[in-house]
């Protein structure tokens, strides 16, 4: 797939089970986007184009249908580039929003992980190319199905199968895992009103073009043995090798994320505003990466991140092995223990609660002794 590589422009997946509010949520975000001077584009569902078109998967089976849907996918994915193109060329300052009602990682909900691989691989694809390197935000506007059950019904869209709110949450509950691993997904719950719900997911979106985005986190320090086997069904792992690099304000990195045996790479910087803690990053190639590391500082970290969501929330359960809690002052006599951290961001990130599965924990969100920067200086 082209992909036009300008910051201007930003690719957006609306995803959720069904009656989450993605219906309502494209013209919210379309307005407020427009009054804001961004150009907005939108690509519709693209199931929902096969099967009122005739095509479903009663006619033609799951795996047939999902290949339609697919084509259609990369289809729209070309024309939105182009269209953005084409915007840029009469004016090269424009700020482009491009709106995906559905991406290409939804279609795992469907079919199981192992034959969503197996399309992929037909379409000369895979799930970086189909995820990180595709978008730029996920937001998921959970179902009514979770907090609001007996909101939910199936009148306003003719192509959804679901009829009922538990069916609607086994789908909303595929969809959370199949995205999980994506670095830049947001999960939009039913703990507010509905209003603040497309408020939140909103801001989410036009941060993506504030100079710069502003990052809320908060970080756990992990006393307890992590049973790996309890934490959720939609759980991903991904290997992460970080480097810190030399630079005159803030933190710059580069890192390699490995994902189903494939590595992408990143460029990033962080730095603090009077608003808070900003970040900027970049896709890069293999060879940018090898380049950047010439300006390394400390050592490597390397680390296995477990990505889930509890209570529609997602949070990165980081388990170092290079990095070790004896090694971090007033931690002495924990040896040998590995570090463990859990870290959780997003635009409201105060009120959420820590799975009892995590075991014994401690917040250390502000303490520098637990940066990444810092522990660079002391991986072995």
């Amino acid at each position: 797939m082209r992909k036009i590589n300008n910051d201007n422009i930003k690719r957006v997946v609306l995803t959720g089970g069904p009656k989450g509010g993605k219906s309502s949520m494209i013209p919210y975000v379309k307005e407020i986007a427009e009054e804001r001077g961004i150009k907005v584009l939108i690509a519709s569902e693209a199931a929902t184009a096969r099967i009122i078109g005739g095509i479903s998967p009663a006619s033609v089976g799951m795996i047939p249908f999902q290949e339609y849907v697919i084509e259609l996918q990369m289809l729209d994915y070309a024309h939105m580039e182009k269209a953005a193109e084409s915007l840029l060329q009469e004016d090269k300052e424009a700020r482009i929003l491009i709106i995906y009602d559905r991406g290409f990682l939804d279609e795992e909900a469907y079919v199981g992980e192992k034959e969503f691989l197996r399309l992929l691989d037909k379409y000369n694809l895979n799930r970086v190319v189909a995820g990180v390197e595709a978008y730029d935000l996920v937001v998921d506007m959970v179902t009514v199905g979770y907090g609001l059950p007996e909101l939910f019904d199936n009148t306003n869209n003719e192509a959804r199968y679901e009829s009922t709110a538990e069916e609607a949450c086994l789908l909303e509950d595929k969809i959370q895992r199949a995205w999980m691993d994506f670095e830049h997904f947001e999960i939009f719950s039913n703990r507010t009103d509905f209003e603040t719900k497309l408020k939140k997911a909103t801001s989410a979106i036009l941060n993506l073009f504030d100079e710069p985005p502003i990052e809320n986190e908060r970080k756990f320090l992990l006393l307890d043995y992590i049973n790996i086997a309890r934490l959720p069904k939609n759980t991903r792992s991904v290997d992460i090798s970080q480097t810190y690099l030399k630079t005159e304000f803030g933190a710059e990195r580069v890192r390699k994320r490995k994902v189903d045996d494939i590595n992408s790479f990143y460029w990033t910087k962080k730095y603090q505003t009077s608003a808070g803690l900003a970040e900027k990053q970049r896709l890069i190639s293999e060879d940018s990466y090898s380049s950047f590391l010439e300006r390394k500082v400390g050592e490597e970290l390397r680390k296995k991140r477990f990505c889930f969501a509890h209570d529609h929330v997602r949070m990165e359960l980081d388990l170092f092995s290079n990095v070790f809690l004896g090694d971090i002052s007033g931690y002495e006599f924990m040896n040998d223990t590995p570090l463990h951290l859990l870290e959780i961001e997003g635009l409201d990130v105060d009120n959420v609660t820590i799975p009892h599965y995590i075991g014994l924990y401690k917040e250390v969100t502000g303490d520098k002794r637990f940066s990444n920067s810092k522990l660079a200086y002391i991986a072995r």
